[in-house]
């Protein structure tokens, strides 16, 4: 191609980029005299590089909108091929992110958030065009997003794009399943080819281990920066919602200046395997991060398609009611929000609305949706408010035969809208987590929760008090007494409704002062001056019953929060309903039950962190772990400074193999900060990490058998477990089993305990006696099958062994559950099992492990898949599992967990055998000859290789 002129008509300029494949130049069109932008292929080009090319004009050519860069046309000059596009000029969203970063005060004064919102708006209508015309881009990033000085945005590079089949770009609410394991297992082996210095034999194209933002192609197409964790499975279906994760991320770096995974493409892998990355508040906690426009990155990052945005238009919804003021979808906001906002867009009808007698029955309705911190969504509200202005037209006219009753009515709605605006703002502050205790006040000025509580009760007393003295008047001027209770109730019902949100707030924070408050027996000591003096008498109504049952829960005294809920729940259908699903949670119904009873009490209380805490703790236990973390990341968007978010988060989800430094740093740190030394989740993570890492089990589980506490005995029995000192794991879990009979937890660790030392009778008493109260518990259930597997009934021990795996997060029961399917023929499902259990295995931590279980770099879960394969007659892929667990069984941490093996290798010549590979199957027997075990079986082998054929 020449350097100077392209198909005799463009001028080449100056050459503006440059890939792996191809370049775009500047130059001059001599027929039209205009610059345009062209673009060409490096050489010649690979026949797959020209078929792609060629695809990226077709697609491109096609999508006419405003935002999309245009094509001018296609050629080929001397067998090149070229394009020709609109040149563009301006900058990237990569450039001005880069001077926000770095702290360039013309930037950030030129870039505000709401303009960068308003330019990113444009991208995501540009996208969701490209959706409603079937295409998907695949490569969206900053660095394809061009802004001209005129704020015009244009979307570039559409050289991944791709056309998808009909019905696919919008999917309609369909549940897509992502197989989170096939994707793992192929980003791990993408890291473990980058490690060896050949990626490029993985992607098949150009990619730069230095640099996670280049796009790579082949098997694996993207940004490996941006792309969702499902676009790393070639063999995955892409669909919208592909898009839409990397519009998230982009929207991400705007507010945290910063993309999501950084660095290397391995580093951006590894980031993609472990899991979502920090929150944008999180990662940048200096930044202007509205929660609304978290809330919208979160939902469209969400790692499983089916949880996010269905494609790029409903982002653009979002996006623009953000910035509209209106209510964003993915936000689950408070009541008091909802109120603001719908004021502010509703100014003309809030003014007409206060002259209504109606209005008093919608402030009763909100009121109440804050009780137990149970928030409603905003739409209901608006459709109450709606209502209610039309009934108040009606009831207008009736109220102007007495001017002086209006005159009492709105003086009176007055009243009722400043108590429901104390109620918001004490919402707001218990979720702000303004202090609750003297010694933690921030300055001499800051006001405890104790405090606001005894300010906002007692205006609320004086506003009830005026609102009582109106009573004569009201009836000397022929008012109903049905209109008068409609002015004094809500006032009623504000001063209760205080009082709850108090106890619920200090739930969170502070149990051990609610249950002072809530006069519950044995609270413990407290210092001097935290508590005020004397104690409020507190007005609960229905909700009494639950909020004592929460605070036990949570200061662990489970059997007597199970005590509290035994009456029938009276009140509202949203606290019923709340009601009853923590009673089955803490009942440990069958865990079928449990989810129906969360589901149904989420949706009447749509905003409820503590139900979604629980509901995100059944899911874990159901093997359920995707939507486990999206309900515990909702939780603590919706309560950030509940250290039970967090501890819970760790206990359900955190392997004890993961890493401690990580754990030691953030969990353990937030849980003590935000709840001094009453919620130990972080901690007790934090030690089962470090016994696993051989570190010792340290003093935390010695002080924690030592005290009073039944559930931190438990707690210290199952880390002592870990670091195989069973004795005392024992002693302490009949400790448990003394106090709490019926505790699953307990009766699991006793079941191993009994099952590893051989006890088969006693650890057969164990698993059935906890069974028949906790059918759905992974451990009992694990137990059970292993039972069954050992007395030779794999039929009966399969349905035990499924659900022990599934709430697994480490790979032994996963390989049990593989040996089981093995010896009942089901060879498909049990290549399925073989892979969880590799996908579990902690290898890639590189923890050092006690005797304990699991075993890093375990050889049996290669060994079974290696008896799988065999059986599928699949024998190439059968030898490389048993060679690769022979050579694990070497490993010195593995002989000394669980000794030495070397079976694989009999195993491997006797597949070589089988392939007539005679010469590589001696060598093998030879081998397997050297263990005294199998030394007979190897050399009768080689005799018959050696003899007459």
């Amino acid at each position: 191609m020449s350097q100077e002129l392209i198909a005799e008509r463009y001028e080449v300029l100056k050459e503006l980029g440059q890939g792996g494949v191809g370049r775009v130049v500047l130059a001059r069109d001599g027929q039209l005299d205009r610059k345009v932008a062209v673009k060409t292929l490096l050489k010649a080009g690979r026949a797959e590089d020209r078929a792609r090319f060629v695809e990226e004009a077709r697609i491109n050519g096609q999508l006419t909108h405003p935002n999309v860069v245009t094509i001018h046309s296609l050629g080929v000059h001397r067998d090149e091929l070229y394009m020709v596009m609109k040149l563009v000029e301006g900058r990237d969203l990569k450039q001005i992110r880069q001077g926000l970063a770095a702290g360039d005060e013309t930037i950030q004064r030129d870039w505000p958030l709401r303009r960068l919102l308003r330019l990113y708006l444009q991208v995501c209508e540009a996208v969701g065009y490209a959706h409603s015309r079937g295409v998907i881009h695949r490569d969206l990033k900053p660095a394809n997003v061009m802004v001209t000085d005129d704020d015009e945005v244009l979307l570039l590079d559409w050289g991944l794009a791709k056309p998808v089949e009909e019905g696919m770009a919008n999917p309609a609410g369909e549940q897509s399943f992502v197989d989170n394991e096939a994707i793992r297992s192929r980003l791990r082996s993408s890291i473990a080819t980058s490690r060896s210095n050949a990626l490029a034999l993985i992607i098949g194209g150009d990619a730069s281990e230095a640099d996670g933002e280049l796009t790579m192609q082949g098997q694996i197409v993207g940004t490996p920066a941006y792309m969702p964790p499902e676009q790393a499975d070639s063999s995955a279906g892409l669909d919208a919602r592909s898009d839409v994760y990397s519009l998230g991320t982009i929207l991400y770096e705007l507010l945290a200046h910063r993309a999501p995974y950084t660095g290397s493409t391995y580093s951006c892998l590894k980031a993609l395997i472990e899991g979502p990355p920090q929150r944008p508040s999180q990662a940048a906690p200096g930044n202007e991060v509205p929660p609304q426009v978290e809330a919208i990155v979160l939902k469209a990052m969400a790692r499983t398609p089916g949880e996010r945005y269905s494609d790029a238009a409903s982002l653009a919804a979002d996006v623009a009611a953000y910035l509209d003021g209106g209510r964003v979808g993915a936000y689950e906001e408070s009541a008091g929000e909802a109120i603001r906002r719908w004021v502010r867009q509703n100014t003309v009808a809030a003014g007409a609305l206060l002259s209504g007698f109606l209005l008093v029955n919608v402030l009763i309705l909100i009121a109440a949706a804050l009780v137990l911190d149970e928030e409603r969504v905003a739409d209901e509200a608006k459709i109450a408010l709606k209502a209610a202005e039309e009934e108040s037209v009606r009831l207008g006219a009736q109220a102007k035969s007495s001017a002086g009753l209006v005159e009492l009515a709105g003086q009176g709605e007055e009243r009722v809208g400043r108590a429901l605006e104390l109620v918001a703002s004490f919402s707001e502050a218990i979720r702000e987590a303004t202090p609750i205790a003297a010694s933690e006040r921030n300055s001499a000025r800051a006001q405890t929760l104790f405090d606001l509580h005894l300010e906002f009760s007692k205006e609320v007393g004086l506003l009830a008090q005026a609102q009582a003295g109106i009573a004569t008047e009201w009836e000397a001027l022929g008012g109903g007494p049905t209109e008068l209770v409609a002015l004094q109730a809500p006032l009623r019902e504000a001063r209760s409704t205080l009082d709850r949100l108090l106890v619920s707030g200090l739930i969170s924070r502070r149990p051990s002062l609610a249950l002072h408050l809530l006069f519950l027996p044995n609270p413990p000591r407290v210092p001097a001056g935290v508590l005020p003096e004397p104690l409020p008498e507190l007005e609960l109504g229905a909700a009494g019953d639950l909020l004592r049952s929460r605070a036990l829960w949570r200061a662990e005294r489970e059997p007597e929060a199970r005590a509290a809920l035994t009456k029938t729940p009276t009140g509202p259908p949203a606290l019923k309903a709340a009601h009853l699903a923590f009673g089955a949670f803490v009942e440990d119904a069958p865990l079928v039950q449990q989810r129906a009873a969360l589901d149904r009490a989420l949706k009447l209380n749509a905003g409820s962190a503590w139900l979604l805490l629980r509901r995100g703790t059944v899911r874990a236990r159901a093997g359920d772990h995707p939507g486990a973390r999206a309900d515990f990341e909702r939780a603590q968007v919706l309560t950030p400074l509940d250290a039970w978010v967090h501890g819970e988060a760790a206990r359900a989800l955190t392997p004890q193999f993961a890493d401690a430094e990580m754990l030691l740093n953030n969990v353990r740190k937030i849980c003590k900060e935000l709840s001094a030394n009453e919620e130990r989740g972080g901690a007790v993570t934090w030690a089962r990490a470090k016994t696993w890492r051989g570190q010792g089990t340290g003093s935390l589980p010695e002080v924690w058998s030592k005290s009073a506490n039944v559930a931190a005995w438990r707690d210290a029995a199952g880390i002592y477990y870990l670091a195989t000192n069973t004795d005392q794991a024992r002693a302490l879990a009949k400790r448990v089993l003394a106090k709490w009979p019926d505790d699953r937890r307990a009766q699991g660790l006793l079941a191993q305990v009994a099952l590893d030392a051989k006890e088969f009778v006693e650890a057969r008493q164990l698993s059935d006696a906890g069974l028949k109260k906790h059918p759905d518990d992974g451990l009992l259930n694990r137990v059970k099958g292993r039972l069954l597997l050992e007395a030779g009934s794999p039929s009966r021990a399969l349905p035990f062994l499924e659900k022990g795996a599934r709430a697994a997060l480490t790979s032994d029961p996963w390989r049990e559950l593989a040996e089981c399917l093995l010896e009942l023929g089901k060879l498909e499902e049990g290549v399925v099992a073989a892979r969880r259990a590799l996908s579990h295995d902690p290898l890639a931590t590189y923890s050092y492990a006690p005797r304990g279980r699991p075993v890093p770099a375990d050889p049996r879960p290669h060994r079974v898949l290696g008896k799988l394969r065999r059986k599928q007659g699949k024998l190439g892929a059968a030898a490389l599992h048993h060679l690769r667990a022979s050579s694990l069984w070497k490993s010195s941490r593995v002989v000394k967990a669980i000794g030495r093996d070397d079976s694989d290798l009999l195993w491997v010549g006797e597949i070589h055998e089988e392939l007539n590979l005679l010469n590589e199957a001696a060598y093998f027997y030879e081998q397997a000859a050297k263990d005294p075990k199998l030394k007979a079986a190897a050399e009768a082998n080689l005799s018959r290789l050696k003899g007459p054929r």
